[in-house]
């Protein structure tokens, strides 16, 4: 699960945000208990590439909306893979090397998600 980012953009309260993940784990958690559930952090942003403006500059929300998803997969089994941390610079921002527009990325990025998700033995 990888979703908020959009929601971020829209202003939407970061509790909302947090609220709505865990309601989508709890769903899954209900209808088909033997799922494996991953929920991975949202990734950073970089507001340099100026194409997404209302996705910008809400690194703390993106923070609270991280460790609240965290929280959840603690507390409902569920596991958290913190891929952002291999996607963020020294400033906490999305690597530049990774993404062509502050937002999404390039092979770079996908080839450190995906090396990520080996090393947590979920690929």
């Amino acid at each position: 699960l990888l979703i908020g980012i959009n929601d971020i953009s829209k202003d939407v309260p970061k509790e909302i945000v947090a609220q709505n993940i865990r309601k989508i784990v709890l769903r899954i958690r209900k209808d088909s208990p033997n799922t494996k559930v991953y929920v991975q952090s949202l990734f950073p942003t970089n507001e340099k590439f100026k194409k997404f403006p209302k996705h910008y500059n809400k690194q703390d929300v993106v923070d609270y909306v991280n460790n609240a998803s965290k929280q959840t997969c603690q507390e409902l089994g569920a596991q958290y893979l913190d891929v952002a941390s291999v996607l963020t610079d020294a400033n906490g921002k999305l690597k530049e090397e990774v993404t062509y527009d502050g937002l999404h990325l390039l092979k770079a990025g996908y080839v450190l998600w995906v090396d990520y998700l080996k090393s947590q033995k979920v690929l």
